[in-house]
């Protein structure tokens, strides 16, 4: 009974967390309406997760004997020996301003996809479907009011194009609708749904598709092939036609191959697909290479690749755009893991998604029939996995390639798969299903890890919502004061200290880098900020060319 009702706390807490985190936005109350609010949801459903993973391993030690268990519970560990031997905690637990990918959203993000892999009823797979429909589609109706110049929302200037959906970036927003037009023609393709309910689908596809390319962002195209084109495959692979299958396959292996070439301005499409950006993150990969090699065991710390940016990249990408054009990710998921974490954490994070196509593998060869559900995850999963080869973590999107991960393993792995049916068929009521509601109990528990988790992750959102107060203040001191505000990060110090600067607050800012420095002393536009201080003594401007010299030593505008 206990062991039921976890799972079913489980798969009520994954289908909630994957449709708040990646709609969740907050513009105008926080200098970061995207990212810090994702962050305080993840962190407190994320721990709700692990408060639910640890109550089953404790009620069925069994799941220890599965691998991707195994694999997923050694990265969380090795991320927290990354953590404590790379010192300064607070930074590396939140993350880096604006991308809030630390510690505390991988470990939400490793319980989330545990939870997920542990529930395994068809239920639940049909509910994250759903959920996944539900959010593309709400992604798609907002990102088209953008296009059509109706958005609602006031947003302050980016510097991109104004369509950016619920994620901040037309990059993301593209990705993510290549990913729910994948899954909305896993219901396109197939016969058992009413003609009229896939012409819809099959208009969402098209409006999607329109949305995309008013974002300018090629790369949601690019993950609309690869996930429709796993749809293809598995529809192929259902119907048992051997010629097609492999003639799609063919064609699907030539097109990727393609692809890669013209990514890399080489064959026929590269005047189609290669950019200038494509270039630009050959820059970053090299570092992120760089990185992970000459950091094996613990990588350069969670989160803090843009730190490290400077020193690690080549004359090349020094000199290519200027030395002052900077990242703050390798552009690559993997690579990120890589450079953050090392060999180990790299290598567990590349098993996790190898376990997973083993996973979807095993589920084709026990079903003979066209499975809408799975269909439609998968290739959502698929084209996830391209996005984040050429793209950052953001958690908006993290939240749906984790929780789709676990639920494709904990699919193949019910011992009630074969039996697997389409949610247009009937399912007789059995005493499984009168124990899906919670009991007051449980709901109490979920209710107090939740707090917990809302009180450890609200940080970064309460300390940006202080900030955009204090800047519509106007008032100096307030200003300073958010550089001490926890957690405390680079990026708001440089902030500040330029503010204060401009509006001729000399002594402030220069009180304020004085104090970053000894908190950061890697952050190269900290000590830059210093070298210009009107108030700094010659023996800081000198401390400041010297250090900036060690942090940045192939800028040819550094003597």
């Amino acid at each position: 009974m206990a062991i039921t009702q976890y799972r079913t706390l489980a798969s009520y807490v994954v289908l909630l967390t994957v449709g708040i985190v990646n709609l969740i936005i907050i513009p105008d109350k926080s200098i970061d309406p995207i990212n810090s609010p994702k962050l305080f949801a993840l962190g407190a459903f994320g721990l709700l997760c692990l408060f639910v993973v640890v109550q089953l391993l404790v009620k069925n030690p069994s799941l220890l004997r599965e691998a991707h268990f195994i694999t997923a519970l050694l990265l969380a560990l090795h991320l927290s020996v990354v953590m404590i031997s790379s010192g300064r905690f607070e930074d590396q637990f939140y993350g880096v301003f604006g991308r809030n990918t630390g510690y505390l959203a991988l470990v939400s993000l490793i319980a989330l996809f545990l939870s997920a892999s542990v529930v395994r009823t068809q239920k639940f797979v049909e509910g994250l479907t759903k959920i996944l429909i539900a959010c593309g589609v709400l992604a798609m109706a907002y990102g088209l009011l953008q296009v059509l110049g109706l958005d609602p929302v006031t947003w302050g200037a980016s510097g991109y194009k104004p369509v950016f959906g619920f994620l901040g970036n037309p990059n993301f927003e593209s990705a993510f609708l290549g990913m729910t037009g994948s899954a909305f023609l896993a219901f396109a393709i197939s016969k058992k749904i009413k003609v009229q309910v896939r012409l819809l689908f099959l208009i969402g596809i098209l409006v999607s598709g329109f949305v995309i390319l008013k974002s300018e962002s090629e790369q949601g195209f690019l993950v609309l092939i690869s996930g429709s084109l796993t749809v293809v495959l598995v529809y192929l692979y259902s119907i048992k036609n051997k010629t097609p299958l492999l003639l799609s396959f063919v064609f699907s292996a030539g097109l990727g191959l393609i692809s890669i070439l013209g990514l890399t301005n080489r064959g026929p499409l590269a005047g189609i697909l290669y950019k200038d950006s494509i270039q630009f993150r050959g820059d970053y990969w090299r570092a992120a290479w760089k990185m992970g090699f000459e950091n094996p065991l613990t990588g350069v710390g969670i989160d803090r690749f843009g730190e490290n940016y400077r020193g690690y990249r080549d004359l090349l990408a020094t000199t290519r755009r200027g030395p002052d054009v900077t990242s703050n990710s390798a552009h690559n998921v993997f690579l990120d893991v890589f450079s953050n974490t090392g060999f180990i954490g790299a290598g567990l994070y590349i098993s996790l998604h190898l376990l997973t196509v083993v996973a979807i593998v095993r589920f084709l060869r026990s079903n003979s029939d066209y499975k809408i559900p799975f269909t439609a995850l998968t290739s959502a999963w698929i084209a996830y996995v391209a996005q984040s080869i050429i793209s950052v973590n953001q958690l908006g999107l993290a939240v749906w390639g984790w929780a789709l991960m676990g639920a494709i393993i904990g699919l193949s792995l019910s011992p009630g798969n074969q039996g697997f049916t389409d949610s247009n068929q009937k399912q007789k009521k059995t005493p499984q299903n009168n124990q899906d509601k919670l009991l007051p109990g449980t709901l109490l528990k979920a209710y107090f890890v939740i707090a917990v988790g809302a009180i450890i992750s609200i940080w970064p959102l309460a300390s940006d919502v202080s900030y955009i107060n204090a800047l519509k203040s106007g008032n100096a001191t307030k200003i300073q004061e958010i550089v001490y505000a926890r957690p405390l990060t680079s990026q708001k110090s440089f902030d500040v200290a330029n503010i204060l600067l401009d509006n001729k607050f000399e002594k402030e800012s220069l009180q304020v880098i004085r104090d970053s420095v000894k908190t950061f002393p890697n952050t190269f536009e900290l000590w830059r900020i210093m070298s210009i201080q009107p108030g700094a003594t010659s023996v800081e401007v000198a401390e400041a060319n010297r250090q900036m010299k060690r942090l940045d030593p192939l800028n040819p505008e550094l003597k």
